[in-house]
C-alpha cells in the first residue's frame, strides 16, 4: 500500500504536471512568456515527484528484503 506522500506524487505526476504542460503548450491569446513558464513549471513538477516517487518506492523495496546471515 502506498503512503499519504506518495499518493501526493501520484497526484502531482497524473493531474497536476499535465494540466500546467497543456495549458503552457496551448497557449493562444495571452503573453507568451506566461504560458512558457507554466510549461517549464509543468515539466519540472512532474519530473520532480515522479523522481521523488521512485526513490520512495525504491527505498520500500530495499528495507522489505530479507537479510540471510
Amino acid at each position: 500500500m502506498l503512503a499519504y506522500h506518495e499518493y501526493i506524487y501520484l497526484i502531482h505526476i497524473i493531474f497536476v504536471a499535465p494540466l500546467l504542460i497543456y495549458v503552457g503548450y496551448m497557449n493562444k491569446n495571452s503573453q507568451k512568456i506566461a504560458f512558457d513558464v507554466m510549461l517549464v513549471i509543468g515539466l519540472v513538477v512532474f519530473l520532480y515527484h515522479l523522481y521523488k516517487l521512485y526513490k520512495s518506492l525504491s527505498y520500500k523495496k530495499e528495507n522489505t528484503k530479507v537479510k540471510v546471515i
